[in-house]
């Protein structure tokens, strides 16, 4: 094995493995090494990088993991077995793989072919070193992530912690010097380490309660202005009654794990503004970005079921796996849902069940016929989609398309189409009818940090500029994730699943399909606009970092209007219930602009405010 050590090879192998070693040491050079680091850094893909240089995607991916530029579930998988002492034929085994396979995601241990210089340390520009710093971050923030979530407990000891600065040396933790600003979500100085959860990157959240902006009216010229006038009127009872000061409707700002997955977010949102979890809920993404990411094609749509999608065939037990609230205190129970650390027992949202409920689709709707209506005015729409057999399909497909001019539901002339198709080619307007609820719903397996494109909400501060919310099915789909879905499309676990990257920068979560509630969520590095208003100190935001790091729970640092409540119909209702109960007498009133307070008894204060009692309501700020 001597020979193989002098040439880079992994030392810590057994003599029945030269073989496999001999398929897979490297031939390169020290300037093909560093070439591989600096070409990845413009790239930021293997495949890209090994075409560029001719080489293979094998040896890209060693160098970077050699150099903690680039990790995968698969990488830290192996490298937790064999920190455990496993040689590459037990890891194998384990993982029902191959040896060869395995030492394809191991390190160079003795540096480079025939080389001088072991490490980027050849590399002297300051450019570079920073970019791979950066990397070395990025990449360092998903090992921890997931060494947590499996409870890799040898591999939490990492050499740093980006959201903190803190540095281990010689077994000592100590904060690193670093450029600090105001809103810098950091711990105050002489905080113990000892004491914190490691491995968490603390996040801001700011929620909004805003109003759904979808069927106001078809074709009404002066939609929008209805709703802009609409929206004027709340904010101005809210403003008035509800205790709002600083924005135009009711808000919270919290910090939370960046590791906390959407399923643990709902049950912060719900303390956060009231509700005791009576309804089902649901995180959207934003129609114009969902519309983006998927390319408004049905395939591309397809391809991310599982991925960042949940299932339109889903079944409701498994959505809401999570919620097993017997009696007792609701706020009690409520906390420990949102507390970490965090794992998903959902065999319903991971990609193998969601890949298995996309085939039953496959085959149940192979082919289709699609009714398509155009109004005289332009506007289109899909009407009823229904499966027909494959005989039908290739009858109607010789015949062509039906065309029927008649009034549509809604009293419009228009023209009715009906169509027929093959799965793949269903318009992704048509596919609503194939699923109950939306198709732009967000796993809640997928965490925080995830999701978000992270950006700074401060008034002054440009030191960071955010991560890129991608554009089209092909900038989100990249190197990293299409791997993770080769990878574990096969495996039936819900915590073996692909991480995707940044999906936007805005996300809605609907509660109580009833009352449709809305909450707009955005996310951010800091908090600076809370500091430069008064509305927050540094030195207490340093001290909701470290009640996060400790107790591993999220923290409510800004709060703007007063809790609202479950079953007074959405914020509509909520509005009239505010002005009801701040008229004088208990007669009933108009509430504003005409509204007819007539929804429950809302014109009557004292029946109002002891109905809302008796759902956990009160003036008293949130504390979760």
């Amino acid at each position: 094995m001597d020979k193989y050590l002098s040439e880079g090879i992994d030392a810590n192998l057994p003599e029945e493995e030269t073989e496999i070693v001999e398929q897979v040491k490297p031939k390169f050079t020290d300037s093909l090494y560093m070439d591989i680091i600096k070409t990845y850094l413009d790239t930021e893909s293997v495949k890209l990088t090994a075409e560029e240089l001719n080489t293979t995607s094998v040896k890209v991916r060693k160098v970077l993991i050699t150099e903690g530029l680039w990790s995968s579930k698969t990488s830290l998988e192996i490298q937790h077995y064999l920190n455990l002492g496993k040689t590459t034929a037990e890891i194998a085994d384990i993982l029902s793989t191959t040896e060869k396979a395995v030492q394809q995601y191991l390190p160079y241990t003795k540096g480079l072919y025939n080389g001088d210089n072991p490490t980027v340390a050849a590399i002297n520009s300051a450019d570079y070193r920073e970019r791979i710093r950066v990397a070395q971050e990025k990449t360092l923030k998903r090992n921890r992530n997931l060494a947590v979530e499996n409870q890799w407990h040898e591999m939490y000891e990492v050499k740093e912690t980006a959201c903190t600065g803190e540095k281990i040396e010689n077994g000592e933790i100590k904060i690193e010097d670093m450029e600090r600003y105001s809103g810098d979500l950091r711990l105050p100085d002489g905080a113990d380490f000892s004491k914190l959860y490691r491995g968490i990157d603390p996040i801001r959240l700011h929620l909004e309660l805003v109003t759904n902006n979808g069927y106001v009216g078809l074709d009404t010229d002066d939609a929008e202005e209805y709703r802009r006038k609409k929206w004027e009127r709340l904010s101005r009872v809210l403003k008035t009654y509800g205790e709002v000061k600083y924005g135009d409707t009711i808000s919270r700002d919290i910090i939370v794990p960046g590791n906390m997955p959407l399923w643990a977010l709902n049950y912060v949102i719900q303390r956060c503004f009231g509700w005791q979890n009576c309804h089902l809920h649901q995180f959207e993404l934003p129609e114009e970005q969902f519309q983006k990411v998927i390319n408004g094609e049905t395939d591309k749509y397809m391809k991310l079921v599982g991925v960042a999608f949940r299932s339109p065939w889903m079944e409701e037990d498994e959505e809401f796996w999570n919620d097993d609230y017997e009696d007792g205190s609701i706020k009690t129970w409520l906390r420990k849902k949102y507390t970490g650390p965090y794992e998903s027992l959902c065999y319903g949202e991971g990609i193998w069940q969601c890949k298995q409920d996309i085939k039953k689709m496959q085959k149940r709707f192979a082919y289709v016929e699609v009714e398509h209506w155009l109004r005289e005015n332009g506007y289109e729409y899909y009407g009823y989609l229904k499966p027909i057999s494959t005989e039908e399909y290739k009858k109607r497909l010789t015949e062509g398309p039906v065309e029927i001019h008649k009034n549509d539901k809604y009293g419009m002339p228009a023209t009715m189409t009906k169509k027929v198709c093959q799965f793949s080619e269903i318009p992704m307007d048509a596919m609503k009818w194939i699923s109950e609820r939306p198709l732009n719903r967000l796993l809640e397996r997928l965490s925080v940090e995830e999701v978000f494109a992270l950006h700074d909400r401060g008034i002054n501060d440009v030191m960071f500029k955010g991560d890129k919310v991608p554009e089209s099915f092909e900038e989100f789909m990249d190197e990293d994730l299409q791997y993770d879905i080769e990878t574990y499309q096969a495996v039936d676990t819900p915590n073996l699943q692909p991480i995707i990257g940044p999906l936007t920068d805005t996300l809605y979560f609907n509660y109580d399909f009833g009352d449709n509630w809305y909450v707009k969520i955005t996310g951010s590095f800091g908090a600076a606009d809370l500091v430069e208003s008064g509305r927050i100190t540094q030195k207490e935001l340093e001290e909701a970092v470290l009640q996060l790091l400790t107790k591993y729970r999220p923290v409510c640092i800004a709060q703007d209007g007063l809790s609202v409540l479950d079953d007074v119909g959405g914020l509509d209702g909520f509005v009239q219930f505010l002005n009801g109960i701040n008229q004088k007498g208990n007669r009933k009133v108009d509430t504003y602009d005409g509204w007819s307070s007539e929804y429950g008894s809302y014109g009557n204060k004292k029946e109002s405010l002891e109905w809302a009692k008796s759902l956990g309501w009160s003036r008293r700020k949130v504390r979760i």
